[in-house]
């Protein structure tokens, strides 16, 4: 050996150092130390040596990996939130909310959070998502809409025309910027963009078309936070109030919670994310009708000012849309105190759907007469759609 090291010298060394310092020598090293010693003093102890040298590397290595496992021990104070400075500047009370204005004032959608109006097929999601868009424009601000379910150009057009935003508003790319993305390259082109834009309000229809645009899957969490993480996330961080548009899940059990898919869309959700309930079927030249209940509030804001339900989410607001002449009128009523669903809207509110008179009574506790006059409107309304 280079150093003259025997292991009967090793055998003395049971430190925790020493042992790490001899631990760091190559096997055969240790192999040749153990050769050096005298053929009847190797024999007599090598059941010792043997089990004294398993402890040696046992115990060594044990410390060795928990080093290296270890943060260094240094104090670092600049990691941390420096909270006298964030104290002194003024407290936070949250993100404003910019978008959705309801009768009484209180809007419903936060500014550079993402949010979601979630709902069955022809609910009003889009509808109330685009009269968001108009009042905002306006209001002077930038606005953009990501169309990803295929409502096209020359509908959203008529829309918003009949919304009353003017057509040069509608042609301005530097007000409004309207977008059927391609393919993932040109999704991801177009987020690039917005973000160095920084609109004031953006709209993502659907994020049932987002996933597979992305080539990901609707029902696993980290393809979700994946797809949220390149799309809707940056928008947001941009300062943008991001509507994205989600449909309810087929089973109850999913229902309950909000989107189809993974869990991982409610987790995701930095402002609100809201039920839309149709209470009176949207279409041409009539109007419609919907009620809007919180679903999730991650900041509260909207929550509090909504209407507290004996059996249900929060009430949120009642989007009201009517054609009066060539014009569409929209407003999103606030609940009041004396506000009440009626009871096709609470059924309407149900994750399963009502199958008959005796599973209204059984689920709403109501009589024979008021499940059975429910349950007819109910249907009828359904029929209309």
């Amino acid at each position: 050996m280079s150093d003259g090291i025997t292991l009967g010298e090793l055998n003395e060394r049971m430190t925790p150092e020493e042992a790490r310092a001899w631990l760091r020598w190559h096997p055969q090293v240790v192999m040749q130390a153990w050769a050096e010693l005298p053929g009847p003093a190797k024999q007599q102890s090598l059941d010792v040596q043997t089990e004294l040298r398993r402890r040696w590397v046992r115990g060594a290595a044990d410390e060795l990996e928990r080093e290296a496992q270890e943060p260094e021990a240094v104090d670092r104070p600049d990691l941390f939130a420096d909270l006298d400075a964030l104290i002194t500047e003024g407290g936070d009370d949250g993100p404003e909310r910019s978008c959705g204005e309801r009768t009484d004032g209180e809007r419903l959608f936060y500014r550079g959070q993402v949010n979601t109006l979630t709902g069955d097929p022809e609910s009003g999601k889009t509808w109330i998502a685009l009269v968001c868009l108009a009042w905002a424009l306006a209001d002077g601000e930038r606005c953009s809409f990501i169309d990803m379910d295929h409502n096209g150009w020359a509908a959203t057009v008529q829309r918003l025309r009949g919304l009353g935003v003017p057509e040069t508003v509608l042609k301005d790319r530097n007000v409004f910027r309207y977008v059927e993305p391609e393919d993932a390259d040109h999704l991801t082109a177009v987020v690039g963009s917005l973000v160095a834009w920084q609109p004031d309000s953006v709209l993502v229809d659907s994020i049932g078309e987002l996933l597979p645009l992305l080539g990901k899957s609707s029902n696993l969490d980290d393809d979700y936070t994946e797809a949220h993480g390149l799309v809707l996330k940056p928008l947001a961080q941009a300062g943008a109030c991001v509507i994205a548009i989600d449909h309810l899940a087929k089973n109850s059990a999913s229902r309950a919670q909000g989107a189809t898919g993974a869990v991982a869309k409610r987790r995701a959700v930095g402002g609100v994310a809201l039920r839309v309930v149709c209470t009176q079927k949207f279409a041409p030249g009539r109007g419609g009708r919907a009620l809007m209940t919180v679903i999730k509030d991650r900041h509260g804001q909207v929550r509090q000012v909504s209407l507290p339900q004996q059996k249900g989410e929060d009430l949120a607001g009642t989007f009201v849309l009517t054609l009066e002449g060539d014009s569409l009128m929209a407003r999103i009523d606030a609940p009041t105190a004396t506000a009440s669903l009626t009871d096709v809207e609470r059924l309407g509110q149900l994750d399963i759907p009502p199958t008959s008179v005796r599973d209204v009574k059984a689920r709403m506790g109501w009589g024979h007469s008021r499940a059975s006059e429910a349950l007819r409107d109910w249907k009828r309304l359904r029929d209309d759609e």
